[in-house]
This record gives C-alpha cells, sequence and structure tokens, in this order.
C-alpha cells in the first residue's frame, strides 16, 4: 500500500507546466479582464515611481553675481551640471554665493536645499516612499 502511496505522489511531483495549463483551461474573457485591471494598476504605481525620480534631483548650479570667491571668479556665468567635476565644489562656498539654475520649489531638493551635508536627507525621503511601499504590500495583500 505504501508503495502506490509513493508512486502517487511521485507522479503528482512530476507533473509539468504544460499539465498545469491544461487543467487550468483555455484564456477566457474573465482573464483578459483580470489581466488588464492588473495592467491598469500598474501603470498607476508604476508613475509614483518615476515621480519619486524627478522630485528628488538634484538640479545643476552657478555662482551669483555678488559671489566673491575665487573659484566664482574663475567661474562666472557658468553653469556647473551634475557630472561635472567641479559639481561639489558648492559644498565649499556659502549659500549666497550660488545658486540653482531653476527655481527653488523645482524639486525637494532646491525647495529644501538638501545639499552637501544634508543629502542623507534626500535618500531618506526615497528610501522612506520604498518603506512605505513595503509596508503598504503588506497590508493590502
Amino acid at each position: 500500500m505504501e508503495n502506490d502511496q509513493d508512486r502517487s505522489q511521485e507522479e503528482s511531483l512530476q507533473t509539468s507546466v504544460d499539465d498545469i495549463i491544461a487543467k487550468a483551461g483555455p484564456f477566457k474573457p474573465y482573464q483578459i479582464i483580470i489581466l488588464l485591471l492588473n495592467v491598469c494598476v500598474q501603470i498607476v504605481l508604476f508613475y509614483h515611481n518615476l515621480l519619486s525620480m524627478f522630485t528628488g534631483y538634484d538640479p545643476s548650479w552657478k555662482c551669483t553675481a555678488n559671489a566673491s570667491s575665487e573659484f566664482c571668479i574663475q567661474n562666472i556665468n557658468s553653469s556647473i551640471e551634475v557630472d561635472d567635476v567641479r559639481y561639489q565644489q558648492r559644498c565649499t562656498l556659502t549659500r549666497s554665493e550660488w545658486s540653482y539654475t531653476t527655481t527653488s520649489k523645482y524639486s525637494f531638493v532646491t525647495e529644501f536645499n538638501l545639499v552637501c551635508d544634508k543629502t542623507y536627507l534626500a535618500a531618506v525621503i526615497g528610501a522612506s516612499y520604498y518603506i512605505g511601499c513595503v509596508i503598504g504590500c503588506f497590508i493590502s495583500g
């Protein structure tokens, strides 16, 4: 009796994906509706993830007209982009010697001035969004 039981267990473990799809049946309108609803939800969630990349962007900067540091005198009217080797130079300047090339409401980095020694706060804001997503997944299923 045990041998028959062992054989049936072995046979059930050897079920292939094709066998499971055959048992599930053809792709019917109900599955299509569920698939389309799932796609709609994913599109909405995708935009939230994409939006977090833009709202936390640290834009380029330039020296102000009244800057008196040697660096600003040499680089007057030049916009310093993120990939420039001089980008972190603003950390050695006073805040009144440089300004963003965009508006102050461009991102939460510019709005709250999260640069130099405060860059970790921008990372905390981004991480807290994703931690909230994980917690929401556990709560909502």
